[in-house]
């Protein structure tokens, strides 16, 4: 998710960047917390593997099918 000063700071922008590095959703939520100035202490840390939520444990955004070039 980006801020676009260009929008002016009541547009946000929002989009995907993926890089070659994995993050943690934990992580994503603190850089997230950060950006909007929330108190990334009341995130709560544990693992997925521990839920009974569905889906992969493991998510990444793999764009080379979407590069252009």
């Amino acid at each position: 998710m980006l801020n676009s000063p260009a929008l002016g700071s009541a547009t946000p922008a929002h989009g995907h960047i993926a890089g070659s590095d994995a993050i943690s959703r934990y992580d994503l939520g603190v850089l997230i917390a950060q950006r909007d100035g929330l108190n990334a202490l009341r995130l709560r840390v544990g693992q997925r593997a521990d839920t009974r939520s569905p889906g992969a444990l493991d998510v990444r955004i793999d764009s080379h099918t979407t590069s252009v070039g």
